[in-house]
């Protein structure tokens, strides 16, 4: 029986992307626990050390190596999987000084990309560290392979197609009886067109360009941009007010229920790894529409399973959404293709295969 660690900044995060490894983990009989960085978010299911690269841990560097160091050799793990660019590197740096056997990074995107001047240089540094001080990597697709190809020299492993623990599909298969009383349920009429952001209130993640994207070319009535990971706060903040028609939600806990009732995704972000909001989008026969940079065109081939919009060019969403509010045809032929798509991410199908790293990289048969 192994003992494995896991170490993700946000208990949130984790419970979507990491509770799943860790479950497979346990169903083959290993000791499998999360750790996390958020203070808030402690309860059975995880534990806390404050591990990430901020101003206070900066400063008591020293100190905090030591402190984090005795942390981790209590809980004598045989192995340690870090999950987040910008805040693998004290968990990686203290197991290698532990010498523990396996330290993963399984890397779930590369941030540098999208940044330019010293934050770049910074974010490129840090990823080539943590690559340095792990032992195995994973990523979470091709495109990010060969970025990450720069920093390290042995296998990057991709499990099955890609993804960081694939999709349970039938959490988000449309039901055509739900979606009257779904929407009837959030105030919506059976006609509006609704189109779905989800991700943070982050300039890099498409925010703003959403917002704009609205504001200009979408005052119907029926036609609502619905924006989940956003509250009215983070909008007012930049615009003073919540403009017509956008609806911010907050942190949604049932993000299926959205995408029920929901017939587009836009994602206009700068940069992901490997977007679950689009593997979301295709289940729920939600058609994508999309900014053309590495991670997202992984996955949308143009005008086949969804769209790709050249440097996040409004007038180009705004044809692509138009285009498709007014031929449903022809919007159906985008999600039946993408439906199609999205079903080698299974998440059964991923773990299965996680499984098999588990038991061959790792040696730990049972």
């Amino acid at each position: 029986m192994a003992n494995i660690i896991h170490f993700h900044p946000s208990f949130k995060m984790a419970n979507r992307f990491v509770k799943p490894l860790i479950m497979q983990e346990q169903r083959l009989g290993n000791k499998s626990k999360l750790v996390v960085s958020e203070e808030t978010t402690m309860n059975s299911e995880a534990l806390y050390f404050n591990f990430k690269i901020n101003f206070y841990n900066l400063i008591f560097f020293p100190i905090r190596i030591i402190q984090f160091y005795f942390f981790i050799k209590k809980l004598k793990p045989s192995a340690v999987f870090v999950h987040n660019s910008t805040a693998s590197l004290l968990p990686l740096l203290v197991s290698k000084l532990l010498k523990i056997k396996h330290r993963i990074y399984y890397n779930h995107g590369v941030p540098y990309v999208s940044y330019r001047g010293i934050l770049r240089y910074l974010l490129f540094f840090l990823e080539y560290l943590n690559c340095k001080f792990s032992t195995n990597l994973i990523t979470v697709s091709n495109e990010m392979k060969n970025i990450l190809s720069k920093f390290n020299n042995g296998e990057i492993s991709i499990i099955n197609f890609g993804s960081a623990c694939g999709i349970d599909l039938k959490s988000f298969k449309k039901n055509n009886n739900k979606i009257k009383i779904l929407k009837n349920e959030k105030n919506f009429k059976p006609n509006d067109f609704l189109v779905l952001y989800v991700g943070r209130p982050h300039e890099r993640k498409g925010f703003k360009i959403s917002i704009e994207l609205w504001k200009k070319f979408f005052k119907k009535n029926n036609e609502k941009l619905l924006m989940c990971g956003c509250n009215s706060e983070d909008i007012k903040k930049i615009y003073g007010k919540v403009p017509q028609n956008i609806i911010p939600m907050g942190f949604v806990k049932d993000i299926e229920k959205i995408y029920q009732i929901s017939d587009m995704l836009i994602l206009p972000s700068m940069h992901e790894g490997f977007p679950y909001a689009i593997l979301e989008a295709m289940a729920s026969n939600c058609v994508v529409v999309a900014n053309d940079v590495w991670g997202i065109k992984s996955l949308i081939k143009n005008g086949n399973n969804g769209f790709l919009i050249v440097k996040n060019d409004l007038e180009e969403y705004a044809r692509i959404i138009n285009l498709l509010i007014s031929d449903i045809n022809f919007r159906q032929k985008i999600t039946k293709a993408a439906l199609t798509d999205v079903k080698k991410y299974s998440r059964k199908d991923f773990l299965f295969e996680y499984a098999n790293f588990i038991n061959s990289k790792l040696n730990y048969k049972n």
